[in-house]
């Protein structure tokens, strides 16, 4: 008698948990948390490849005669450049400035895709289509046709440069993610183009979200529903990558320059080292003294340590300066993002 085999958890395609997939939540979403080995994962995702499948994150298309203008105005990226099969991290702002969404911008021969999180396309896309009056412009949610993975560790270009061909045939537009330290790329493809499968094919290691949870940590790049929402200003916790200092006027850039001149934002983006090994929740509080200083936004524990993420205030945003979880264990400013 064959034993049957356990159907897949809601959410995630068969293929994947035929690999030993293991579900878990991310920003209500189900999402790949690991494939079971997460020690190999997480060191390869900063050593050497990993591919990690982004289950359920949100691609729209945007099409229409004025879509390359369109979005260059009204988005942080310089999107004029883009070329076909290439694409770049950007984010929408409200007018004062604060994070609404932080797709990744992605140049097709039809026009362009938006990859991002669901809960910040909720708040991004009826964003800019409110802003589309005149325009020739129109957006499609393309979720279900499209796979997103990410690219990531030392080994990354590589194992790009192999796969490349293969899926900028099948219509793939592979994006730079900007990262402070580490490689990392994304890969938004149509379904057909199996992206992931040729990824790992070409020598990368299946890796869940866990693994990306420790490689952002350890590379201080943000995420939006974590270090990015509309509490933050890009000059927070943005990486570079995703704001144009020289391209023209945009949604919210006001504040934005503004910051970035007085050099002062609210809060500032560190890594963490946490004493013990329990890893502090999203938005646990951080003490410095008796007044509360700041949030953590990110924890991963890896290497045999746990580190995390977190948005301080920036006068204390400084390496060896120590805080204090409400359980009373001190974290200790590593590194500073720049």
């Amino acid at each position: 008698m064959t034993t049957p085999h356990p159907a897949p958890p809601p959410g995630l395609p068969a293929d994947l948990v035929a690999l030993g997939a293991r579900a878990g939540a991310r920003g209500g979403r189900v999402a790949v948390a690991s494939f079971g080995r997460p020690a190999e994962e997480a060191l390869a995702a900063v050593d050497g490849a990993a591919a990690v499948p982004l289950a359920g994150f949100a691609v729209h298309a945007v099409t229409g005669a004025d879509a390359r203008a369109f979005l260059h105005r009204m988005l942080s990226q310089d999107v004029r450049g883009i070329a076909p099969g290439d694409g770049r991290p950007a984010t929408f702002l409200d007018v004062r400035g604060r994070v609404q969404g932080d797709p990744v911008v992605c140049a097709t021969a039809t026009g362009f895709l938006l990859a991002e999180e669901p809960a910040a396309a909720a708040r991004a896309v009826p964003g800019l289509e409110r802003y589309v009056i005149a325009d020739d412009v129109g957006f499609a949610d393309v979720g279900a046709a499209h796979d997103v993975v990410v690219l990531l560790g030392a080994a990354a270009p590589a194992v790009a440069a192999a796969a490349g061909p293969a899926l900028r045939a099948a219509g793939a537009a592979v994006a730079s993610l900007g990262w402070r330290r580490g490689e990392a790329s994304m890969v938004v493809a149509p379904a057909a183009a199996r992206a992931f499968a040729a990824l790992v094919a070409a020598g990368a290691v299946p890796a869940g979200e866990d693994a990306l949870d420790a490689a952002r940590v350890a590379a201080l790049a943000p995420w939006f529903g974590a270090e990015l929402d509309d509490r933050v200003l890009p000059t927070e916790a943005v990486h570079d990558a995703a704001v144009s200092f020289t391209k023209g006027c945009y949604l919210g850039q006001e504040p934005v320059v503004m910051a970035r001149h007085r050099g002062r934002p609210p809060t500032t983006l560190v890594r963490l080292v946490v004493d013990g090994d329990a890893v502090p929740p999203r938005d646990a509080a951080l003490a410095h003294g008796d007044r509360r200083a700041g949030r953590v936004t990110t924890a991963a524990a890896a290497a045999g340590r746990v580190r995390a993420l977190a948005l301080v205030r920036t006068d204390l945003a400084r390496a060896g300066v120590a805080f204090a979880l409400e359980d009373g264990r001190a974290a200790v400013v590593e590194a500073v993002a720049t």
